[in-house]
């Protein structure tokens, strides 16, 4: 499997190619990035998708032509598509950015697997920093947007942005008993293990089930 990070605007959002046997995998794609774009031709033998971990700008306004340019299957929380086409949720509008309105090819909930041949990607459903954010899992790999990164997680003051929500989504990560490599949305790649013994948002989480 091989995984490049591209990297978007002043926050640096975080673009993810993936590629694996029989899979060529955009997630969260801010622009149409060039690379993007070479990385979907080359591997139109594929299954080729674009997954968004949530609905906010900086990691979706990119999809639309990608799909239209290289029928790649878009993919998002059932919660979350709201975003696609609302410029109010995905914040374009408060930054000043134009969003043409789009819908998802397939909308996931918790537990869902997408085949991908030899590798099966599993959903994982966590609101808090959207009500329908959401992680993939591919194999020791996990792709947690804004719900997760490194000694930090995401705000959540935006719409429909939820505080306990988070923390819940955040205890459920933590009971996961492998040490996965995380993949955020911002900042630097890290593990599961590192996070659960240094991030300060996930120190106490005993009160919430």
């Amino acid at each position: 499997m091989d995984i490049k990070t591209l990297y978007f605007g002043g926050n640096e959002a975080n673009c993810y190619l993936v590629l694996t046997d029989s899979a060529a995998l955009v997630i969260d794609p801010a622009a149409p990035f060039a690379e993007a774009q070479s990385f979907l031709g080359e591997n139109s033998d594929k299954e080729r998708l674009i997954l968004l971990t949530h609905f906010h700008f900086d990691h979706i306004l990119g999809a639309k032509e990608l799909r239209d340019k290289y029928g790649a299957k878009i993919v998002i929380g059932a919660m979350d598509e709201v975003g696609l086409y609302n410029d109010r949720f995905s914040l374009s509008s408060l930054v000043g950015l134009s969003q043409e309105p789009f819908y998802a090819d397939i909308k996931v909930s918790e537990g869902d697997i997408i085949d991908l041949g030899k590798e099966k990607l599993e959903v994982l459903y966590t609101p808090g920093h959207t009500a329908g954010s959401v992680c993939y899992r591919l194999g020791e790999n996990l792709f947690t947007g804004d719900t997760l990164f490194e000694y930090s997680v995401g705000r959540t003051d935006f719409p429909t942005g939820d505080s306990a929500a988070l923390t819940k989504s955040l205890k459920r990560l933590a009971e996961i008993e492998e040490n996965l490599i995380l993949y955020p949305g911002h900042g630097d790649s890290t593990t599961l293990l590192k996070e659960k013994l240094h991030n300060p948002y996930m120190q106490d989480l005993s009160d919430y089930i």
